[in-house]
């Protein structure tokens, strides 16, 4: 399934480009993770997308410009601030996108998952979620957990940085 995300008009698009940067880079990689899996990131779509967007279009007429989000992020990426923290949301916003693929192609629900880890729906829910507010980060065992249930092994490596640290000079 196809999503789009379309700004209606230049007052929305103004209004959210003049969000804070760390707001901003969050919006943007909420929106991507719209693009890819649908409007609703907590639990399975069974909508057909299109529906939304000609009722939209009909109620606009064909008078109003409509800007799709790729242009509005890019107009954004062009600050260095929002840039930077766009960066900076990546893994985050990557895990979330393994653990949401997984979940789609082991053809899972929420509450399938939440039963093959001995929980609630409503638990994963929050994991989930919690990966996209960035409120708070989920165990190692928890992950490995979550791995388990969607039919793969949570890996952990660490990846030499691109920016390097000065090193502190030790005391004598």
């Amino acid at each position: 399934m196809t999503w789009n995300v379309v700004y209606h008009t230049g007052g929305v698009e103004a209004f959210v480009l003049t969000l804070p940067s760390g707001l901003l880079a969050r919006y943007l990689r909420l929106t991507d993770m719209m693009l890819e899996f649908g409007p609703n990131l907590r639990q399975e779509v069974a909508e057909d997308p299109s529906q939304g967007t000609e009722a939209c279009q009909g109620a606009l007429g064909s008078g109003q410009e409509i800007m799709k989000h790729s242009a509005l992020k890019k107009a954004a990426l062009r600050k260095p601030a929002v840039r930077a923290e766009y960066e900076a949301l990546g893994p985050e916003f990557e895990l979330l996108r393994q653990i949401l693929n997984a979940r789609s192609k082991a053809g899972l629900s929420q509450a399938d998952v939440a039963e093959r880890m001995g929980t609630h729906a409503p638990a994963i829910t929050r994991l989930e979620a919690a990966l996209s507010s960035g409120k708070h980060s989920p165990s190692v065992d928890t992950l490995k957990r979550y791995a388990r249930a969607v039919g793969c092994e949570l890996q952990i490596k660490l990846v030499r940085s691109k920016v390097r640290f000065a090193r502190s000079a030790r005391a004598s």
